[in-house]
């Protein structure tokens, strides 16, 4: 043990002490320690060194405190404040924000009702519309604010992130070496299809200093507001990632928590309000959602240590989200489905109806659809076809389109669909042969 750790676990047993701290919770991560007291809520950076950070040292710690609020409190002024210093008084006590010498840092925050997090509320019932929408306006909020980078380095990391996942899968002992074999191979085939769209979109501004962790235990309602927090802060490389990697981790764990409504809605909305450019970069969301799903099964794995070596549902969340991570890496041919008629006859509501639930006629939807109202009635609307996004079973679903267009714009319309289905057309699961079929009532 180190002099740092020796040091941490008696400030960690000032905090907890009953007869000053009757009512404190202490939550554990692999890197940090999180002290609940009353509406408080103080994060100390625990003495450790990974691969991909290091908070060996006193110095280190007060940095990342430091970048933690840099990066979050933007995003969630209302629970991340300050950086507080722990001191040794005197006496040998240890205060927060005392008079004496600084012997650890803090992060000072606001305590917010984990029962709010989008994991949990996922796990009571569907998510209704309005909150997947919200969700989805707060992550185009911090697309829209989030630093522009060179997108070079990033594309150039993803099969070291491929080549990770397979790594860590075999090294976790728990799925068959020849399943984790076939996804990184199909995952590195994919990315050899996407890569030039990848670079194109680096030199467009797509890839930007994100969130870098948005899965739903990572966004909470406070005052019925979805509100992103603990972005990463100890690697801003890990971070600075193409916009649709970042929003494939929501979407995907949608799918896990059994969410296909939600994420259509999250995906639809997200695509509504942001440029045309990620329309056409769908065909690299299943490999984006396949990468992040092999990580939470990664996560989930690393959990499996004692007292919890043989949980059954500790492996139970890792096998899904393995499962959904090689299904999502074949997804099937999109479909098109256009829904004509009148103004206000409800063509909007019938095609978002059908979107989370349509699929290939041969299997249950794992990834449903999406929709886009589109037109010519000005540069409001726009036609677009959607990525699945529904979680079943099996396989990738198809892929809707809503579309309410006069006489003379159909011709535009089923040109910029049929483009977009095609961009949607991942692996090979179209032949030269085969063709999507519009519908049009």
């Amino acid at each position: 043990m180190t002099d740092d750790s020796a040091t941490q676990d008696r400030i960690f047993a000032a905090l907890t002490h009953s007869g000053e701290h009757p009512d404190v919770k202490r939550v554990d991560t692999h890197a940090a320690s999180v002290f609940l007291d009353g509406k408080r809520a103080l994060k100390i950076k625990r003495a450790v060194q990974f691969p991909f950070l290091d908070y060996s040292t006193l110095e280190k710690r007060k940095a990342a405190c430091e970048e933690e609020i840099r990066v979050n409190r933007p995003l969630a002024p209302q629970i991340y404040h300050r950086v507080v210093a722990i001191t040794e008084e005197p006496d040998g006590s240890f205060k927060v924000d005392g008079q004496g010498r600084p012997v650890e840092y803090a992060v000072d925050m606001s305590r917010f009702d984990e029962n709010r997090t989008l994991d949990h509320l996922a796990k009571t019932g569907p998510l209704d519309t309005k909150l997947a929408s919200a969700a989805a306006d707060a992550i185009v909020a911090s697309h829209g604010a989030a630093a522009r980078a060179d997108g070079k380095a990033w594309v150039a990391s993803i099969p070291a992130l491929i080549g990770g996942n397979s790594h860590g899968l075999r090294a976790g002992g728990h799925f068959d070496a020849g399943d984790i074999e076939e996804l990184g191979k199909a995952s590195h085939q994919a990315f050899l299809r996407v890569r030039p769209l990848l670079a194109e979109r680096g030199r467009k501004g797509f890839v930007r200093r994100c969130h870098g962790d948005l899965h739903l235990a990572n966004i909470v309602l406070i005052e019925d507001r979805p509100v992103l927090f603990d972005a990463i802060e100890f690697d801003a490389q890990m971070a600075t990632v193409d916009v649709l990697y970042d929003l494939a981790f929501t979407l995907m764990d949608l799918l896990h928590h059994d969410q296909p409504h939600a994420a259509n809605i999250v995906l639809n909305r997200y695509l509504a309000a942001t440029p045309a450019d990620n329309l056409d970069a769908l065909s690299a969301l299943p490999l984006f959602m396949s990468i992040r799903a092999a990580i939470r099964a990664q996560v989930a794995l690393a959990r499996l240590k004692p007292p919890h070596s043989d949980d059954p549902d500790i492996l139970d969340q890792a096998r899904r989200y393995f499962d959904l991570a090689r299904t999502l890496i074949h997804p099937a041919a999109p479909h098109l489905i256009a829904v004509g008629g009148l103004s206000g006859t409800g063509k909007t509501v019938l095609a978002q109806a059908l979107a989370p639930v349509v699929a290939p006629l041969r299997e249950p939807s794992c990834c449903a659809a999406t929709l886009s109202v589109s037109g010519c009635s000005g540069s409001r609307r726009r036609t677009a076809c959607r990525r699945p996004l529904t979680h079943r079973s099996t396989r990738p679903a198809s892929t809707i389109r809503s579309l309410s267009i006069p006489g003379g714009c159909w011709r535009r319309a089923i040109r910029r669909s049929s483009t977009a289905c095609s961009r949607a057309r991942t692996n090979g699961t179209l032949s030269p042969h085969s063709r999507a079929s519009a519908t049009c009532r």
